[in-house]
Parts: C-alpha cells; sequence; structure tokens
C-alpha cells in the first residue's frame, strides 16, 4: 500500500467518475495510465470486499453507486494510519531528552560576525552603554533559553558552540563575555541576561506531546 502511486491515490481518494469522459478525449498516454488506474482501483475494491469493508455502517448506508469508492477510501485511509507508538518508545525519547539538560538554564542574547574586528568594535559600543537589542538589529542575532549538563562538553552544550556554552557557564547575570568568542571563523559576543533552575516537565505531562512527535522518537 505504501508504493502506490500518486496518481492512483488522487483518482482512489478523490473518486471523481468525470475524469474518465476526460481521458476519452486524450491521447493513448492518457488512455494507459487511465486502465492502469481502473485496474488498480478494482485489485483495491477486492481488497476492501475481502476485509468486510462493504459492512461498516458508512458503506453500507451510501447509494450504491458510491459503496466502491467509500469502500476503497476506507481501505487506502487504514492503509495510511501510522502504528501505534509503543510506551518504551515515546520513554526513551523522554530520557534521552533529559540527558541533554543540565541543572540551570541560561538566558542569553548573543550576535555572530564573521570579522573580529566589528565583533571587537560592537563589544566596545556594547560596554559604553549601548542597548544590546538596538545595536544588534536582527543580522545574527539570537536569544533564548539554553540549558546543558556540566561541564559543557562536545555533542553536550545545548544547541550551542561549545566555547559559546563554556563561556556563559563563566559569566552571571547582567554579565557580557570580556572578549569575543571564536568558533570555527564566527566571533560571538555574549550576555548572560538570567539563570534559573531547569523546570523537567514529568513524563506524564509530555508523554502524548512526545508522542505526537515521531521525529523524537528512537
Amino acid at each position: 500500500m505504501s508504493r502506490l502511486s500518486a496518481a492512483i491515490l488522487g483518482l482512489l481518494l478523490a473518486s471523481a467518475p468525470g475524469c474518465c469522459l476526460a481521458a476519452e478525449s486524450g491521447g493513448q498516454a492518457q488512455k494507459a495510465a487511465l486502465t492502469d488506474q481502473l485496474a488498480a482501483f478494482e485489485m483495491f475494491r477486492l481488497e476492501a470486499a475481502r476485509r468486510g469493508l462493504y459492512a461498516e455502517a458508512e458503506v453500507a448506508a451510501a447509494p450504491p453507486a458510491q459503496r466502491d469508492a467509500l469502500a476503497v477510501r476506507r481501505l487506502l485511509l487504514d492503509a495510511v494510519r501510522p502504528a501505534p507508538v509503543p510506551e518504551s518508545a515515546v520513554r526513551a525519547a523522554y530520557d534521552a531528552t533529559l540527558k541533554t539538560l543540565g541543572p540551570n538554564e541560561y538566558r542569553t542574547d548573543l550576535i555572530r560576525f564573521a570579522d573580529p574586528a566589528r565583533a571587537g568594535l560592537f563589544l566596545g559600543r556594547l560596554k559604553s552603554g549601548g542597548d544590546f537589542s538596538a545595536l544588534a538589529g536582527s543580522d545574527g542575532h539570537a536569544s533564548g533559553w539554553f540549558s546543558f549538563p556540566l561541564p559543557p562538553a562536545a555533542g553536550r552544550s545545548g544547541r550551542l558552540p561549545l566555547p559559546v556554552a563554556a563561556e556563559l557557564v563563566r559569566l552571571r547575570p547582567g554579565m557580557v563575555a570580556a572578549e569575543p568568542v571564536a568558533y570555527e571563523g564566527t566571533w560571538y559576543v555574549i550576555t548572560l541576561d538570567a539563570v534559573r533552575p531547569t523546570a523537567v516537565p514529568d513524563y506524564a505531562q509530555v508523554r502524548t506531546h512526545i508522542r505526537q512527535m515521531p521525529m523524537a522518537l528512537p
């Protein structure tokens, strides 16, 4: 079922008899494609009958001319419905997320520069009392809360470059990093706005949300 072509799925789900009339005026390629699609429709109709879908209330109550399309539609919907996610997989995703967190969350503003001279100039203006957001604009500016295990390490720096995470740990709220922090040809000017204990939601509170996010599952 997962290998159904988009054309066949479109025909079956739309179930529009008028498409046959449109194809009658087409060329041989259109007629051949229509023949293939109708053959596929018949194959699925037979499978729907084998599974007893014609006995379901919605299909049985429909006018006879619509029952084939409804039965095939039900067959296709069953085929594309995602498989149930086992509780063990949901729990594993939750536990894996916890391992990426540390005891604290750090609220930071930072801006990226490709030129160390520009980074130094920006930092000087900031130390002279300039407002970070007003100076930064939107170009290269990022802010938010980040959490990571302590001490930060490669692959364990809360989506931040490792040197940036390491610098945040050394700062106190309200401080600006004394120098731009270099990482892979980019220079970061960093401020630490606040620190708070990491709020870890209870598994029961988030299990439904995790289950609805397949990308989070192992």
